[in-house]
């Protein structure tokens, strides 16, 4: 991520989690836990947006494997 580029946006809305911006290894714990603390209070299947995503890292992966994993823990697909 560079210095002119913000973290990565996160908005959750009618069950969709859209990610904005750039998501590299540097943001990816934050990213991490900033869509956790989203998901925590959702019901029912969830959708993650990827299409705003400029760019990305093999980290992102690995974030949204644990979010796959968080959302099973709570029983939400």
């Amino acid at each position: 991520m560079s210095a002119s580029n913000p973290q990565p946006t996160l908005n959750f809305s009618d069950n969709n989690l859209t990610i904005d911006g750039e998501a590299d290894a540097m943001v990816a714990a934050d990213l991490r836990q900033r869509g956790e603390a989203l998901l925590a209070g959702a019901k029912g299947d969830i959708t993650v947006d990827l299409a705003k995503l400029t760019s990305a890292s093999s980290s992102l992966l690995s974030v949204l494997l644990c979010w796959q994993r968080f959302a099973r823990e709570r029983a939400l697909n």
